[in-house]
């Protein structure tokens, strides 16, 4: 499907996301919004960006980088008459809370029906499939773009039948390749970057690394510290664990260990990591049993889980020791600017 506009018209793109964050983060060009840079290099295109704010509603007075930016401090539906004002030919919709977005698609699908209407999904289609409304809000759309193969087969199975490209989210891997120590010199065991969020399985994390402790390996998980901080710690570990049972993309955490160098371990349950492993050839893949309830968002760990993963950690830990680490290198597919350039591609066949 592609839109068609007259020669006289100059295109108009929409970006909207309806996650909070701060202007000041919105805006900063070191922020990794894809979408967001991508809009910045699409000259001769007039580009607008509709985004949620925490604490303010407020329209900048001009173009930043080109982009026309809209903060919103209410949700997505109260930008409907904005958006129709506006009139996009194409608008790019990245969502988070589908339940809240199903109605006001509809309606700009009912009211704009000349535009082009794409998401992007950000997470393993399966896990948002048991999310109200992201069925209805994806099958509303025109164009999906999805982080891997699987994800677009996903997709088809719920009935969407629109253009499908496969895009994974990159990093900036230069940012997290200038630490890296040799492998053999690494003074920390395990790194994990686990989280509080119940499907990151942090209860159990704290459990495989009591046992691996007892041990005498040396383990260490990190959240939200300074990019410097984290390339650094990255660069000096031998082995990231992602516990995660879902991810977008398998994780720009996992890829960021990659790109620094360490060996990557995922849970099987994790269905886009272990595609991303796939890709690379390396790594390993653990079969938890884990088994992540939804919409409750509930985790039920099996009893045996902490035992059975700390050993497998401890027996790679051996094999490893004369490991190199040269094989570890991450692809191409997952770099920043490629994902940039390929978006601004897909998005310009639409208008």
């Amino acid at each position: 499907m592609v839109f068609m506009t007259s020669n006289e018209k100059k295109i108009k793109w929409l970006g909207i996301h309806d996650h909070a964050n701060y202007a000041a983060k919105w805006l900063d060009q070191e922020t990794p919004y894809s979408w967001l840079r991508v809009f910045e290099k699409a000259d001769c295109i007039e580009r607008h960006a509709f985004l949620r704010e925490g604490n303010l509603s407020h329209k900048m007075s001009g173009p930043i980088r080109g982009v026309n930016y809209r903060f919103f401090k209410e949700g997505f539906e109260s930008w409907v008459e904005e958006i129709e004002k506006l009139s996009p030919d194409v608008i790019l919709y990245n969502l988070c809370w589908y339940s809240d977005a199903i109605k006001p698609l509809v309606r700009l699908k009912a009211s704009l029906p000349n535009s082009i209407h794409i998401i992007r999904v950000h997470h393993d289609v399966s896990y948002l499939s048991m999310q109200r409304g992201f069925k209805e809000t994806v099958l509303e759309c025109d164009v999906a773009i999805v982080p891997t193969e699987n994800q677009a087969e996903e997709l088809r199975n719920i009935g969407f039948s629109g253009d499908t490209h496969v895009l994974p989210f990159g990093i900036n891997q230069n940012e997290f390749n200038i630490y890296k120590k040799e492998f053999k010199e690494r003074r920390i065991d395990i790194i994990s970057a686990t989280n509080t969020h119940p499907a990151r399985n942090l209860p159990l994390l704290n459990k495989v690394y009591e046992k691996l402790t007892a041990k005498g390996i040396n383990v260490k998980n990190v959240v939200g510290l300074p990019r410097t901080e984290l390339s650094e710690l990255l660069g000096d570990s031998k082995i990231f664990l992602l516990t995660s049972m879902t991810e977008a993309s398998g994780s720009r955490i996992m890829l960021e260990a990659i790109a620094a160098g360490c060996y990557p371990i995922a849970f099987a349950e994790c269905r886009t990591a272990k595609e991303v492993l796939d890709s690379h050839g390396f790594g390993t893949v653990i079969n938890t049993e884990i088994k992540l309830k939804m919409p409750q968002k509930k985790v039920k760990v099996p009893f045996f889980a902490a035992s059975n993963i700390s050993n497998r950690i401890h027996t790679m830990l051996n094999e490893l020791k004369g490991f190199d680490g040269s094989q570890i290198r991450l692809s191409d597919d997952y770099f920043y600017d490629n994902e940039i350039e390929k978006l601004l591609n897909i998005l310009r066949r639409y208008g």
